[in-house]
């Protein structure tokens, strides 16, 4: 029994956090209810793709099976590059428990992250161990758990922050590559929004930080901590070599590479009526007329004690360091705001990358960091100033009339409410059914009788009866939680049902027919609560899909109706006997009256497309005997000379043979693979591989090891890295 107990006692922090962890999604947790929302339509299919070309011995650069094909390795949110979606796929696979163990995994570690970053700044367990929790049952975790790489995003952070701070005080190499490897991780499983911040929030602390330094005119440590963090950014570009490739490749292609209109950046702020999320998280997850906004972006929660605490902030005298923090979490707060302040228009005129990524409403995160830590600073000062207690204690009280308020006004405004209605329904099915005066009066009513209890214990002694008080800040966020998890969080279905569904889709990657593009798409086969990316769960290549990350050629193609249209009648592989090029606008109105298959070039072709005579008959036969992320294996008969037209995107990467021949391809209709086909018996070989993405791979992989060794190594002989 003492090994258990010396266990217990030296992890007692993380046993506690990772047990209200589980509590507060334990329906996400223990594989009971699948999330909800993008998580199933978009998160979901990407990584499940990603985990079957892992399983089959293939890095996924390319997927066929969405908007006729994308390199996947270069869209960021995909989770190709994300260490975190190998060790899943690998050992287990990327089914739906494994997406339900993904997202549990990172609010869990997001908690511990924000332990850590506390108990370095305040030097106080009990207070850290109650902001990381916290943290991860915020309405950041609550409100955004639809988003994979929001919540990725937000467990990586916290340490990033605390690792950063270690490096600047202690100057250990040690603190350099744990950084530098929670910086790739947030890189290349997060959402790069969250890396442009924090960037930029990180080149504010070591410029302050410089000038510290540099005003003491420590010349040693100044010039020691600029190496420290060369060294830093030179393992983030190594580390992140595949993705940083995949996106500078990229980066032409892209329609999200462009800066966005101002109108589109400010869609989805936090609104300043959110605020009330504070108090009522319910309210703003139920509401979304008085939210205006997403309700995935109207949370603010992060437990009534722990606001309490932070609202303590402005009543106490502060460090130099609180003062910045809290600066910081004001800032961030208003940048939020979206067009209700002028906050988020500056950051998109004048600061660099500002202007590419919408959603104000993801700064928040960085208010919420900010606050728990303000909150953290005030329990440790009321901690040690029992005179000072009587100030908080006015607050609670505060609130406490707030809920009664609130109260009152939800039975006068909706007086027929009543609980009694909930028996007659699941507990997602009622609390989605609540209105605004509903969700306040039942949220009042849970959280007023426990914050009279908090004020009862912290009236006898703050000091004396500080676990008492941590159990009770514990039950109001694990309420406030569960309150907005049948909402934001989770879905009625049921996780075991989707895990038999998913038994009866094919494996591994099957031949798809050679039919019309029209045939294949998201308008068939759809089942709860799958609509979007059907492609990739019936391995079919589709025209259709749901993904922000488009290319300009699937792009313009979808933008011309005459082409566009057209284009679906025709096979995955199919021949042509026509041409012309886009500069021809009288002859594609008339050619495309008759011919379906006929095809367009660009202007810039016009001189190299010299072809002889060309005719595609009845008897012509393309049939697809390999269809892999990678390769694709067609056999044709042909009588004539002709064209021969793969739907799929062409970009960098692409190769064609014929007959173990390598030839030329060119694009046609914005975006196909063309070639120009012999007559008779040939097979046609299409491989995908970018040999700079692929070179990517390697450096990032060997770095990763190498940081991981040093990191053992150290651990085994403290000498290592000193």
């Amino acid at each position: 029994m003492q090994p258990v107990k010396n266990f217990f006692n030296t992890y007692r922090p993380y046993i506690i956090i990772i047990a209200v962890g589980l509590a507060g999604y334990w329906q996400v947790a223990f594989m009971h209810n699948i999330l909800k929302w993008d998580m199933m339509d978009q998160y979901f299919p990407w990584r499940y793709f990603v985990s079957e070309c892992l399983r089959n011995g293939i890095f996924p650069q390319w997927n066929p099976y969405q908007h006729w094909g994308y390199p996947i390795h270069a869209d960021p949110q995909s989770g190709v590059w994300y260490p975190v979606v190998w060790i899943i796929s690998f050992v287990h696979g990327y089914d739906i428990y494994g997406n339900q163990f993904d997202f549990a995994l990172h609010v869990i570690l997001g908690g511990i992250g924000m332990f850590l970053l506390v108990k370095y700044l305040i030097h106080n367990v009990e207070i850290a161990v109650l902001a990381g929790c916290c943290y991860m049952l915020s309405g950041f975790f609550i409100g955004n758990a639809q988003h994979l790489t929001y919540i990725v995003s937000g467990a990586w952070i916290p340490f990033i922050l605390f690792y950063y701070a270690s490096m600047l005080q202690n100057n250990l190499w040690k603190d350099i590559v744990r950084t530098s490897l929670c910086f790739f991780l947030l890189m290349t499983g997060g959402y790069p929004a969250f890396t442009i911040i924090l960037s930029y929030s990180l080149l504010v602390i070591f410029i302050i930080h410089a000038i510290i330094l540099f005003s003491k005119k420590d010349v040693v440590k100044l010039k020691r901590f600029i190496l420290n963090n060369f060294l830093f950014l030179f393992l983030v570009l190594f580390l992140s070599s595949g993705l940083l490739f995949s996106l500078l490749i990229g980066f032409q292609y892209f329609t999200r590479s462009q800066r966005l209109p101002i109108e589109i950046i400010n869609q989805a702020p936090f609104a300043p009526q959110s605020l009330i999320s504070c108090l009522l998280s319910l309210v703003t997850a139920t509401d979304r007329v008085f939210v205006n906004s997403d309700i995935s972006m109207s949370n603010l929660n992060f437990g009534t004690i722990c606001f309490a605490a932070f609202l303590f902030t402005f009543f106490r005298k502060k460090g130099k360091k609180e003062k910045i923090v809290l600066a910081a979490g004001i800032f961030f707060m208003l940048a939020s705001f979206g067009a209700y302040t002028p906050v988020r228009k500056f950051l998109y005129d004048f600061v660099p990358l500002m202007d590419l990524f919408r959603f104000p409403a993801i700064f928040r995160l960085f208010t919420i960091i900010c606050f728990i830590i303000c909150a953290a600073y005030s329990l440790k000062f009321l901690a040690g100033q029992k005179n000072k207690v009587k100030y908080f204690r006015i607050i609670l009280i505060s609130f406490l009339i707030f809920y009664l308020l609130m109260g009152i006004a939800a039975v006068v405004k909706d007086p027929l409410f009543n609980l009694q209605f909930f028996w007659g329904y699941s507990l997602n099915s009622f609390i989605n059914g609540l209105n605004f005066w509903e969700s306040a009066l039942l949220q009042s009513a849970l959280i007023f009788p426990l914050t009279v209890i908090f004020i009862f214990v912290l009236k006898n002694d703050f000091k004396k009866n500080y676990k008492y008080l941590f159990w009770i800040a514990a039950a109001d966020i694990l309420i406030c939680a569960q309150l907005n998890v049948p909402v934001t969080v989770t879905s009625d279905i049921k996780s075991s049902k989707i895990k038999r569904n998913f038994s009866k889709l094919p494996g591994n990657f099957p031949l798809p027919e050679n039919k019309p593009a029209y045939m294949f798409s998201d308008s068939s086969g759809s089942f709860m609560p799958f609509w979007k990316n059907l492609g990739i769960f019936y391995k079919r290549p589709q025209f259709d899909g749901y993904n922000p990350f488009h290319l300009k050629g699937f792009q313009h193609l979808n933008s011309q109706p005459q082409v566009y249209n057209p284009v679906l009648k025709n096979n995955i592989a199919f021949f042509s006997d026509s041409f012309s090029f886009f500069s021809d606008t009288i002859r594609e109105a008339t050619v495309l009256e008759s011919k379906n298959n006929h095809l367009f070039f660009e202007e810039k072709l016009k001189n190299e497309l010299t072809v002889g005579s060309m005719k595609s008959d009845t008897g012509d036969a393309a049939a697809i005997i390999l269809f892999k992320p990678d390769k694709i294996k067609i056999t044709t008969h042909t009588s004539s000379q002709q064209f021969l037209t793969l739907m799929q995107h062409d970009y960098p990467g692409w190769s064609v043979s014929i007959d173990g021949q390598k030839v030329r391809h060119f694009t046609s209709d914005y975006m196909f693979i063309t070639i120009l086909l012999p007559s008779g018996n040939h097979r046609i070989e299409y491989s995908f591989e970018n040999k700079s993405v692929s070179a990517g791979l390697i450096i990032t992989v060997v770095s990763l090891l190498l940081c991981l060794a040093l990191l053992v190594a150290k651990r085994k002989n403290p000498e290592v890295l000193s």
